[in-house]
């Protein structure tokens, strides 16, 4: 018979992206979980095996509601519906997921699935909700003590092939439940598993497929899914080696026989370049403030010197740093030689002088899909101060991160992305200053900031070097500066979903390993009512009139005892639809005939002050 079996959900999940053209996330945050009663144990399942793993079990009344394990379970003492929150990081890619799952009151039972395992073995898996012990009868009295077992997930070798009564009797430690099925035990059957291990696949280096096979395997048929590599796309090893001929994701196929039975084995791989890229210092393709975080993280580290090393944002080979602590993330291994911006053999804040002449530039096309962990009430906040209106001028708002109530824990540096309107901001007058910030001093840190006043953002980030975090704090870690035009209407401010608390460990101030954790953050923006220069705003200023108010195709605007130098009308979004700052008398007409239905600001600037008026358009 013909088996077809796919390695990591992902494999459909990756060809249903190729074929969307969107694009790929690096790490997977699926997760499968058990179903249980209130105090039973339920067990989950992360897919990426892989990862740095940070569970939130949404049981808020549970000491143990985070958990950092590939597999994990926890308790949940009250019935009722609970978010479950998985959040995955690889290197510098991190994705998360949610789902929400129901703890019953009446759901214990026995159950439990079997797999071949080759030459007559037998694995079995039991999958029974609110157990807490289980027996096993394989069916097999000849067997002797060899039938019954106690384990969760046994296995056992009959002595021949055919049809086999298996009995699982379960507890959860005040009833117990029972499940009896016929397992079949085949003639033959085979299998594959990869082991991809933690270190990159590079596409300069060849790539040895490690496979752990079940049963006799007589065939081996290989495609790597690189048609680029011409005929060296196919092998007939049990573990062969490719060099592919590009960056990128590949669905690798394994077609494996024994004469009988014939299986296909889909595998999706991931080849990076591992070439240094100057600036690009955490390898995910592109430049920009996170690349930071690891000249903070390996700062002072040594290796090899990268022979004729210039600053050019080309793909530059270079010796790898030769011992296996040299790598970065501990996952998805990346060798630190990457960091090692300018190839001098060494990381420190020379490095950081090339990631600013290359900001903006990328290589590979960056994970943009995945967002970082979903915050709640508990989790530390960051924010901007704004005044709440102004006039032209220059103004000065401080950023903070963390309160008393809800401070940030275990931090090592921050980013960030301020997003602002440029058509209230003078261009090049936005700033952010970093070095006012709890995180450190300047004698223990490195500091990015990056305007883009066309695209109405900055970028910042800060990340200490002394491979020591901050326990817990909260307060400012920067001002911005800008300076504000004679528009009128509101200046909106955001943070962008990328910002990042980074922490270098699990638990404890002190970085005890090249890890790359992200805790999650609120953020809120902020909002400031912008007047014309020079001026304040006469809201109820009786001076000038307005008719026909709600309007339909046109709106009067006449004054009598007062100079008006310059009207304007402006939407809902801060749109200007309508000016008017030339001779000016004593009335002004203006067309709505084409306006969309609405609310609209009228403001009419006098000497002694801004006139500023509702008016509803209707049609």
């Amino acid at each position: 018979m013909k088996k077809i079996t796919l390695n990591l959900v992902a494999a459909i999940t990756l060809l249903l992206f190729l074929a969307s053209g969107k694009t790929i996330t690096a790490c997977n945050a699926t997760f499968t979980h058990t179903n249980a009663c209130a105090g039973d144990t339920v067990w989950f399942f992360a897919a990426d095996q892989y990862a740095i793993y940070t569970w939130d079990f949404g049981d808020n009344t549970s000491q143990t509601n985070i958990n950092h394990d590939t597999t994990t379970f926890h308790v949940y003492n009250t019935p009722g519906t609970y978010t479950v929150m998985l959040f995955v990081n690889v290197g510098a890619e991190w994705d998360y997921s949610t789902q929400i799952i129901t703890i019953g009151t009446n759901c214990f039972n026995a159950d439990f699935t079997t797999t071949c395992g080759g030459s007559n073995y037998m694995y079995f898996t039991s999958v029974s909700p609110g157990a807490i012990s289980q027996t096993w009868d394989f069916g097999e009295p000849s067997s002797g003590v060899n039938n019954t077992s106690t384990l969760p997930n046994p296995y056992h070798l009959y002595a021949a092939a055919g049809n086999y009564s298996v009995k699982l009797v379960a507890s959860n430690g005040i009833t117990s439940d029972s499940s009896i099925q016929t397992v079949v035990v085949p003639a033959s059957c085979i299998g594959a598993t990869f082991y991809s291990g933690n270190f990159a696949n590079c596409y300069e280096d060849s790539t040895v497929f490690n496979v752990s096979y079940t049963g006799t395997i007589t065939t081996y048929n290989w495609n790597f899914g690189d048609p680029g590599s011409g005929a060296n796309n196919t092998s007939s090893l049990s573990n062969p080696k490719h060099l592919f001929s590009a960056p990128g994701f590949f669905i690798v196929t394994l077609i494996i026989s024994n004469g009988v039975d014939t299986q296909t084995i889909l595998y999706c791989l991931r080849v990076v370049e591992c070439n240094c890229y100057p600036g690009d210092c955490n390898g995910d393709g592109r430049v920009d403030q996170d690349d930071i975080f690891p000249l903070g993280m390996f700062y002072g580290d040594h290796g090899l010197q990268r022979m004729g090393a210039t600053n050019n944002f080309v793909s530059q080979p270079g010796p790898d740093w030769a011992n296996w602590t040299d790598f970065m993330y501990l996952t998805a291994m990346k060798n630190k030689k990457i960091a090692d911006c300018n190839g001098d053999s060494t990381i420190n804040s020379t490095d950081l002088a090339v990631v600013m002449a290359n900001y903006g530039m990328s290589h590979t096309t960056h994970n943009n899909v995945s967002g970082m962990p979903e915050a709640t009430s508990a989790d530390p906040t960051l924010y901007i101060q704004l005044p709440s209106s102004g006039n032209a001028g220059t103004y000065t708002a401080p950023i903070y991160l963390g309160t008393a109530a809800h401070p940030c824990t275990y931090l090592y540096g921050y980013s960030f992305t301020l997003n602002y309107d440029p058509a209230f901001i003078v261009p090049g007058s936005v700033s952010i200053d970093l070095t006012n910030n709890w995180l450190g001093n300047n004698t223990n840190e490195l500091m990015l900031t990056k305007d883009n006043f066309a695209a109405g953002k900055i970028d910042a980030a800060v990340v200490r070097y002394d491979k020591t975090q901050i326990a817990s704090g909260f307060g400012q870690i920067g001002t911005v500066t800008f300076t504000l035009n004679s528009s009128l209407g509101t200046l909106h401010t955001s943070f962008s979903s990328s910002a990042k608390a980074l922490s270098t460990t699990m638990f404890g101030s002190t970085m005890s390993s090249n890890m790359e954790i992200f805790r999650p953050i609120n953020l809120v923006g902020g909002d400031m009512f912008v007047n014309w220069s020079g001026v304040g705003s006469l809201a109820d200023d009786n001076s000038i009139l307005v008719f026909p108010n709600p309007a339909t195709d046109v709106v009067n605007v006449e004054w009598n005892t007062t100079e008006v130098s310059e009207i304007k009308l402006t939407n809902t979004l801060g749109q200007v639809v309508y000016i008017n700052a030339g001779h000016l008398t004593n009335s002004v007409k203006i067309s709505t005939a084409e306006f969309a239905k609405g609310i609209y600001t009228l403001s009419c600037k006098t000497k002694d002050g801004v006139v500023v008026k509702k008016i509803n358009v209707v049609h």
